[in-house]
């Protein structure tokens, strides 16, 4: 009786140990790190039984089928399949299923592919130990949270069934998934849920991340081929053919990525009031009005009026390329080239003063407004690191309502902190004015960072953040709704040089071919058939992309951010105690 108590208790330490072994063997494949055999999108798959639809369960064992569940990562390459079992053609690893998953013939997976090899002898035949996966839960499609497995280890002789075993122990273990960008080559630096691309095209490193809504035409043969991919968002480049990487009902990140050591931007004489600018040089604005030859306005979030800001640096000069501009003003003048009132409208020959003529208008005027003629100005705005923030340390917080600028030039020191533009009003307590909530750049604009004192924009994206968690989402590029809707941050030329776009709800659009430095995720990406470039590597000569120094900047890791582009999913630790079950 000793003996027989003695000989079943190391039976159960050899399968205990089994399925230890057992999960260690899966594992080593699921993390094996060979981009030819990459099967770490499997920690994205539940693998267990589904009591409700028997022929829709172990969902590993459909992959490369066509009741194969979609992955997060739509285009994901699942071509090598699942590892071969190495005892039986028609069994699956790892859990020894012939046929269909929920089948009840199974054949576990042996450590030892030899038969005539054996771990123990005991008179009566060789004994080996194998093992099988009963089941996987997965922390979601993301491939971020806890795994959960379930490991059969069993002893039996070699050629005997699952069912005539000498000893069987279930092990279940818990293991932390992680997924992460692992490359600059795999970030996406251009993401959006809407895409229209036109002829855009990306200098250094990077993905087109586009966020669908629906797997269903990426399923059918050819939905992930370059020319497919490249036609559903509208790209004419070949060159971005293969950077198009499809996920499904991602998102985009968190705006909180930029909220390191936040510091809101307030009045200068009210703490306790963030600041809300507003930048106009185009002189026809009838809601922009903080005095007589000011571009610049400043407001308290909870107040409607506005002033100059105190102490910011503002120079002009008349254009040197001999432009003028119409000036609107309220009331009449001889000097005007137009004046109207009620429906009627006069045009100056050219001022209203050397003759006029007149027509009806469609517009009705209920005071006199006129139009005066002026020289072109060209403008310089630089706001310095002491000009806001209260000089405090930390990242910036500047709130925009509204930037329209021709012929502006904005500077705003960022060497020493990062600076970052809402381009939205505060979520509490926040007044809104008919200003278009927009940031419209021309091409004979710009707005960037620089190093105190200097002129030239210093081309570091990561601390010059333009962000937005507000807007309608939408789900085109209409001609009216990018010319008029809020949330819009329109381009042209070289008018915004550098910068970490971030518009949630936003679009983000060109008004003539352009060329930008940096990142831009958005809700929509409106080309209107103009050419963008854009760069991702680093001017500063760092190492990697714009991607990296980001990742420096604001220590993303530290709090478990890992990126967003293509990911690799990696089982690293456990994260509870192993639990084992006896037959």
């Amino acid at each position: 009786m000793a003996r027989k108590l003695g000989a079943s208790e190391s039976y159960q330490q050899m399968a205990e140990a089994a399925a230890v072994n057992g999960f260690n063997r899966i594992l080593s494949k699921l993390n094996q790190n060979d981009p030819e055999n990459y099967r770490g999108f499997l920690f994205t798959l539940n693998n267990q039984k589904n009591t409700n639809n028997p022929n829709d369960g172990f969902s590993w064992e459909l992959i490369n089928t066509t009741e194969a569940k979609p992955l997060e990562e739509l285009c994901t390459d699942t071509s090598m399949g699942l590892p071969i079992h190495p005892s039986s053609e028609t069994a699956k690893w790892p859990t020894g299923h012939v046929g269909k998953g929920n089948t009840e013939t199974i054949i576990s997976v042996p450590f030892i592919d030899d038969e005539t090899r054996t771990q123990r002898q005991d008179g009566k035949g060789s004994i080996q130990t194998f093992y099988r996966l009963r089941d996987y839960l997965s922390p979601g499609k993301n491939g971020l949270g806890e795994g959960v497995f379930q490991i059969e280890g069993i002893a039996k002789r070699v050629g005997s069934s699952d069912e005539d075993y000498l000893a069987r122990t279930l092990l279940t273990r818990s293991l932390y998934i992680s997924s992460s960008v692992v490359r600059p080559e795999d970030w996406g630096v251009l993401a959006a849920q809407h895409i229209d691309l036109g002829p855009a095209n990306i200098s250094g490193a990077g993905l087109i991340l586009w966020d669908v809504e629906s797997p269903n035409s990426f399923q059918r043969k050819g939905g992930c081929d370059d020319n497919t991919l490249k036609a559903g968002i509208q790209g004419q480049s070949s060159a971005v053919a293969d950077r198009i990487w499809p996920v499904l009902n991602r998102g985009l990140p968190s705006t909180a990525l930029y909220d390191k050591n936040k510091v809101i931007d307030t009045m200068p004489s009210d703490s306790g009031a963030t600041r809300v600018w507003s930048i106009d040089d185009t002189g026809n604005n009838s809601n922009f009005n903080c005095g007589a030859d000011q571009i610049v306005c400043t407001r308290a979030n909870h107040s409607q009026t506005t002033s100059a800001p105190p102490g910011i640096q503002i120079t002009s000069k008349v254009s040197s390329t001999g432009q003028t501009s119409q000036q609107a003003s309220n009331g009449f003048t001889w000097d005007a080239t137009l004046a109207c009132i009620y429906n009627w409208c006069y045009t100056g020959k050219p001022t209203l003063r050397d003759g006029y003529s007149w027509y009806k208008s469609s517009i009705y005027y209920k005071t006199w407004k006129s139009w005066t003629t002026q020289a072109q100005k060209e403008w310089e705005v630089r706001i310095r690191q002491n000009d806001i923030c209260s000089n405090q340390n930390g990242e910036c917080h500047l709130y925009v309502e509204h930037i329209n600028i021709k012929n502006t030039r904005v500077l705003i020191e960022n060497d020493n902190k990062p600076i970052v533009l809402h381009l939205e009003l505060p979520v509490s307590g926040s007044t809104p004015t008919n200003l278009s909530g927009r940031i419209e750049l021309s091409e004979s604009s710009l707005l960037c960072g620089v190093n105190s004192g200097q002129t030239t924009c210093n081309n570091r994206p990561e601390s010059f953040v333009i962000t937005s968690s507000k807007g309608d989402a939408p789900s085109d590029c209409a001609t009216n709704r990018v010319l008029d809707d809020p949330y819009v941050l329109s381009v042209a030329g070289n008018s915004l040089p550098a910068a970490w776009v971030a518009l949630g709800k936003g679009t983000f659009t060109l008004s003539s071919d352009a060329e930008m430095r940096g990142v831009i995720w958005a809700n929509s990406f409106c080309s209107k058939d103009h050419s963008l470039n854009l760069i991702t590597d680093r001017a500063d000569g760092g190492e990697g992309s714009v991607t990296r120094a980001a990742e420096e900047l604001w220590q993303w890791s530290t709090y478990g951010f890992k990126g967003y582009g293509r990911t690799v999913a990696r089982g690293i630790r456990g994260t509870g105690l192993d639990t084992f079950r006896r037959w």
